[in-house]
C-alpha cells in the first residue's frame, strides 16, 4: 500500500527568497545516462538520450551515479518533445530499470512538469499547459540529507518539490528519466561533483590547516 502524499508535495516555492538561496553552484558533468529500456539510442558518451521507437511508448534510463549522501544537481536540457514532456525524477538504486518503471513504487518525480509522480502513482490528466519546451533547461535536485526532490525550471523561473518515503524508495538513489515519443531527446549539460558531509568536513579541516 502506498504512503499518503504529503499536501505540499509538489507546491511550487513561491518566494523570490526561495529561489535565490536555491542557486546551484557552477556544474560539471559527473553523470551520464546507462540502463537504458525501450527505443532510447545513447550518444555523446551517454549525455545525449533520443528516442527512436514505435510513435507512442516509453523508454527508460537510469544515471551511472548512485547518490547517498549530500545534496546533488543535475542539469537538463530538452533538445526536442513532440507532445509530452519527459519524465525527470530517482528510483532507488536496487531497483532494475524496467518497462512501465514509472509505475514501481520507489519512482519519485514529475511528467509533464506540473504533474507529480509519488511511489508510482500519478495523475492520468491530460496536462493543457505545456510548460516545459524544446531547449528549456532543468535542474534536477537530489537533498539526501532531508530525503527530498527538487525540480527548477529555469525559463519560468518555477520550482517544484518533493519529500521522499524512504520506506518505498530507501536511499541510494539513482536518477531516472522517461521519453514519451519519438524525436524525444535530452541532454545531461551539467551535475555537480557529489560533495558528501564527509567531503566537507574535510575541506574545512584542510582550510583550518592552510
Amino acid at each position: 500500500q502506498h504512503a499518503p502524499s504529503s499536501p505540499l508535495s509538489h507546491s511550487t516555492l513561491p518566494n523570490d527568497k526561495t529561489m535565490s538561496s536555491f542557486q546551484e553552484p557552477n556544474l560539471l558533468v559527473r553523470e551520464r545516462f546507462e540502463d537504458v529500456v525501450g527505443g532510447a539510442s545513447l550518444f555523446e558518451d551517454g549525455l545525449v538520450a533520443t528516442y527512436a521507437g514505435p510513435w507512442l511508448g516509453d523508454s527508460s534510463m537510469s544515471g551511472i551515479n548512485v547518490y547517498s549522501s549530500g545534496i546533488h544537481h543535475i542539469r537538463f536540457r530538452v533538445l526536442e518533445k513532440f507532445y509530452d514532456s519527459p519524465s525527470f525524477g530517482i528510483i532507488t538504486a536496487s531497483q532494475r530499470n524496467t518497462e512501465r518503471i514509472l509505475e514501481s513504487i520507489s519512482t519519485n518525480g514529475w511528467w509533464n512538469f506540473d504533474y507529480p509522480i509519488i511511489n508510482g502513482e500519478r495523475e492520468y490528466r491530460v496536462a493543457r499547459d505545456k510548460v516545459i519546451r524544446p531547449h528549456d533547461d532543468l535542474t534536477l535536485t537530489l537533498d539526501c540529507e532531508r530525503k527530498q526532490i527538487f525540480l527548477k525550471h529555469h525559463r519560468t523561473k518555477r520550482l517544484l518539490h518533493l519529500p521522499i518515503d524512504v520506506r518505498a524508495c530507501p536511499l541510494p538513489w539513482k536518477m531516472l528519466v522517461v521519453l514519451h515519443r519519438r524525436g524525444d531527446s535530452v541532454r545531461i549539460s551539467g551535475g555537480t561533483l557529489s560533495l558528501t558531509r564527509e567531503d566537507l568536513k574535510s575541506r574545512m579541516s584542510e582550510k583550518r590547516k592552510d
